[in-house]
């Protein structure tokens, strides 16, 4: 640090400075209650946007500065690494792909179609209160599916091609007990969750559905989460609500709807930048320093 001119990171109080339990207890009870992201935003409120803790007996650096995450995952990725954890943790549910290695990657999901279906599942429920999670949840299902594979699961119609609902279920959960592996590494071998095992077994049941699983896995929950946050955001501000109906009735009426259309609205964008401000849909990313090296802003 004194080659850098650096000082260290202002440090989270803790009751447990060796392994860290207190913060481990709050993290899996913020997980619980779906209130993990506030809970970190708690964190850095009382300590600014970058502290470290003692976790396992390890020095763990959070940062919410856009200046470190640009260096981490930019201008100096090659300092930083997804490994040693992930491979392990990730292993029952993904295995050794794309999502475990270090590496960029880009997918992109067609909707025309399915973005149909829902509009038609969810006329169904007209004047009803309706849940929309599990339907953005589906679309992603289904587009991902016709993208990766060559043919959709029809999840949102009549006349699905798969146990649909039985295989968003176990994907749901498989995901859902990674994060657990996440916060218990260390003593993950001392946990049996049969229920997780037999999820992930579904989910892949040969190696290219596993590689696959690999690249359906962010561009399916990138895609749910933040359609629910955006809907989420918008019944609560009417007023945003109807300026972005304006915006899209509007634009109806000049051209037809393609892939790039959006990005001419500068509300919508509006509207989806600002959620991904307030909730991002990843809502922390976890790095290994290969080598020494400095974070610009502290």
């Amino acid at each position: 640090m004194r080659l850098h001119d650096c000082a260290p990171a202002a440090s989270l109080p803790q009751i447990d400075p060796v392994f860290g339990l207190n913060i481990i207890f709050q993290t899996l009870s913020s997980f619980r209650t779906n209130k993990h992201n506030a809970s970190l935003g708690q964190q850095f409120s009382k300590t600014g946007t970058t502290f470290q803790a003692q976790v396992y007996n390890t020095t763990k650096i959070y940062t919410s500065a856009p200046q470190n995450l640009q260096s981490v995952f930019s201008t100096d990725f090659v300092s930083w690494s997804v490994a040693p954890r992930r491979p392990f943790l990730f292993r029952p549910f993904v295995r050794k792909r794309i999502m475990t290695v270090d590496g960029p990657f880009r997918a992109h999901s067609p909707y025309s179609v399915h973005v149909n279906h829902l509009m038609t599942a969810l006329s169904k429920h007209d004047g009803l209160d309706i849940d929309l999670k599990p339907c953005f949840e589906k679309l992603a299902l289904d587009s991902s599916t016709e993208f990766l594979l060559g043919h959709s699961t029809c999840s949102l119609t009549l006349l699905p091609t798969l146990d649909a609902h039985g295989f968003l279920q176990a994907y749901n959960y498989g995901q859902a007990g990674i994060g657990k592996r996440m916060q218990l590494p260390q003593w993950n071998i001392l946990t049996r969750d049969l229920r997780l095992w037999r999820s992930c077994t579904l989910t892949h049941q040969q190696d290219i559905v596993n590689q696959l699983l690999n690249v359906f896995q962010p561009a399916h929950d990138a895609t749910a989460v933040a359609l629910t946050n955006i809907f989420f955001h918008l019944l609560r501000h009417h007023d945003a609500y109807t300026a972005l109906r304006e915006e899209i009735i509007a634009g109806d009426q000049y051209t037809t709807w393609t892939f790039v259309r959006p990005k001419a609205c500068k509300y919508l964008q509006a509207v989806t930048n600002e959620t991904f401000r307030l909730n991002p849909s990843m809502g922390q990313m976890n790095r290994v320093a290969l080598r020494d090296t400095v974070l610009p802003n502290g």
